[in-house]
Formats: C-alpha cells, structure tokens, sequence
C-alpha cells in the first residue's frame, strides 16, 4: 500500500481574509489562495511545508448550494454543518487517486470522482489538482478526501519556497485530532483503508499522526490541529478550530 500524507486541514470560516489576520496576529506567515468558482468558495492559507491550512469560505452562496448537491464533497459537508464555522475534515494527498476509489469501491463506500479542478493564483498562474469523495450514509464520522496534485512534491515545494509562501518559522504540523464515538475501532477501520501504523488510538501517516479521542456533546470532528514550531507553546481556538503550539 502507498504512503499516504495528510496534505492540507479544512478550517471553514465566515471570512478567510479575516482569519488570515488573526493568525498572523498568533506569529504565522500566511498567504491568500484563490476563488473556485465551481463552489463559489474562496480561501487563504497557511503552509507548513507542503502540508497547510485551508482557511475556506463562502462568496456566492447560490453557487455553494448547488455544488453541495455532490454527496460527501466539500461543498455537502459545508451545507451539513449549516456553514457553521470550525475544521471540516482533511484532504489525504495521494499519487494513485484511481487506486483509492477502487479500493473504496471495493469496501462497500460511495465514491465520486476523481474530477479535475483548477485555480488561478494571485500571480495568474494555475493551479491544477483531482479530487475523490468517499462517503457512507451510516457513517460516524466523516472520511478525509483524497487529492492528487498534477506537479510533483518537490515541483510544488520550490514554487511555494519560491513564491514566499512558505515560512520555515511556521514550522510543521505533527497531529491532528478527532473526536469520534469508538476511537479504537475508527483507528483500525481507517488503518485498512489508507495504511499507517495503529499506535493506540492514533494512526501514524507518512507525516502526520491522526489521534482519536472519544467525542463529547456538540463537538466538531476534527477538533484540533498540534504544530511543532519556534514559538513559545501556547494553545488558542479560532473560530472553533482548536490549535496547540510545541
């Protein structure tokens, strides 16, 4: 099985723009992203390395409704939580989209896609990615998309280097958490399905642990991000996305 990255974390907010100045406010670089217009969503972002943050939100809502007719895509679960602000889910970054929704196919998941998106960049260049939705209509908690980028890691990493839109000081996330009703079963489930290695209630990726904690009432899943960083360790939450510095 492949090597599997956790490639970016969905933190849906009423104004990305704003949560841009917030976080810049908590010592980290972040950049604008770009419009979709096949979501009518915008965002900005925060990189860690190839890994980031998408600070994501609505601009057209008309379009944002339609888009969320696709079942178990970005758009659907943006419209299940009532455009509520908080972490969504996360995108899983693969180089063998095909594969995964065979595999899910093949585990008795809804699939849709892989479909080719693309965004221009505030420098007119375009950015050009797919993407798979994988969903059950029982399921306890959310699965993660899969993305496959068209540029190589180390193509995009040079532009991002290149660009400025990547700061060493950010440093690199190491975790991020999931409130989920049987966190041991989660973690065996999802270890089958994308591989890693089943630490207790964590499941180490490629370069991110995902941990399960038993959920509480009226909380979000995933419920929180941990960064190794240069700043003093400190912990906030920001528009009810949970952050932990170390």
């Amino acid at each position: 099985m492949q090597n599997v990255y956790v490639d970016h974390i969905v933190h849906y907010v009423e104004n990305p723009k704003e949560a841009k100045l917030f976080m810049e406010y908590q010592n980290f670089h972040v950049v604008e992203g770009g419009h979709h217009p096949q979501w009518g969503t915008y965002n900005t972002l925060c990189y860690f390395g190839l890994t980031y943050i998408e600070f994501i939100g609505v601009y057209d809502m008309e379009i944002a409704k339609k888009a969320a007719e696709v079942p178990y895509s970005l758009a659907y679960m943006f419209a299940e939580n009532d455009y509520a602000d908080g972490h969504v889910t996360i995108a899983l970054r693969t180089t063998e989209i095909d594969a995964m929704r065979e595999r899910f196919e093949a585990a008795g998941y809804d699939t849709y896609g892989p479909e080719h998106y693309t965004r221009k960049r505030p420098d007119g260049s375009v950015l050009k990615w797919q993407l798979l939705f994988v969903g059950k209509p029982d399921q306890d908690v959310r699965f993660p998309f899969f993305i496959q980028w068209e540029e190589p890691d180390d193509v995009r990493l040079k532009q991002l280097k290149d660009t400025g839109s990547f700061s060493n000081e950010n440093g690199e996330i190491t975790k991020v958490y999931y409130a989920v009703t049987n966190p041991y079963e989660t973690v065996i489930a999802w270890q089958q399905l994308i591989g890693g290695q089943v630490i207790d209630n964590r499941l180490k990726l490629a370069n991110i642990i995902l941990e399960f904690k038993e959920r509480e009432e009226n909380e979000i899943q995933p419920i929180g991000v941990e960064i190794e960083s240069l700043q003093p360790p400190k912990q906030f939450t920001m528009n009810f996305g949970f952050y932990r510095t170390t």
